[in-house]
């Protein structure tokens, strides 16, 4: 009876050794199958043109980062992800420019803050406050009370005197030459496509 049994296992046991190796054997098949379909593994090569236009962004813009110089590269109609531009920007070895604590010392006269918040009243009315501030004197520059929210959009319109400062936008050109534009005395560069 026991011999039955050592018989049984052995067949089982055989039976797994054989159906392991022929896993391992698809496996290595399936591996030779897509690597001669799509060549190389891992992600494809950044073209040396693009390269080198990352490069000379970052020299010329010492402030971008990778966002910046993607969404640049982006609207010259070249794909890469912000991963590859980090990995191909020139490092720059020099301290930032001013901390925190200077920033706020040298532009303290052009800060200001703006809030909004509810003040309960004796009769139970909620109103609501609109207040702005500068930062240099501390002193109020607005203030204003509302009852309904829809009061604060219409009456008090402070975000359309940022109209001015906010960008254009340009459309995406795939086609041509990538030019650097000098701006602000050359301390920035706008990019652009022109045609050959």
């Amino acid at each position: 009876m026991f011999n039955l049994i050592l018989i049984a296992f052995r067949v089982v046991l055989t039976g797994f050794r054989q159906q392991a190796r022929l896993q391992t054997e698809i496996i290595a098949l399936r591996h030779q199958l897509t690597e001669s379909r799509h060549g190389r593994p891992g992600r494809p090569k950044v073209p040396r043109e693009t390269r080198e236009l990352v490069r000379t962004m970052s020299r010329e813009n010492v402030i971008w980062g990778a966002p910046r110089i993607r969404s640049e590269l982006l609207k010259l109609g070249i794909r890469i992800s912000e991963a590859s531009v980090a990995k191909y920007m020139v490092r720059h070895h020099k301290p930032p420019s001013q901390t925190g604590k200077t920033f706020l010392q040298n532009h303290i006269s052009q800060l200001g803050s703006i809030d909004l918040f509810t003040v309960h009243t004796i009769w139970f009315e909620v109103l609501l406050v609109f207040v702005v501030l500068a930062h240099d004197r501390r002193r109020v520059l607005h203030f204003n009370e509302f009852r309904e929210p829809v009061e604060v959009l219409n009456e008090s319109r402070l975000h359309l005197s940022l109209d001015r400062d906010s960008p254009n936008s340009r459309p995406v050109h795939s086609l041509g030459k990538v030019i650097a534009i000098p701006e602000v005395g050359g301390l920035h560069h706008r990019y652009e496509r022109r045609a050959a």
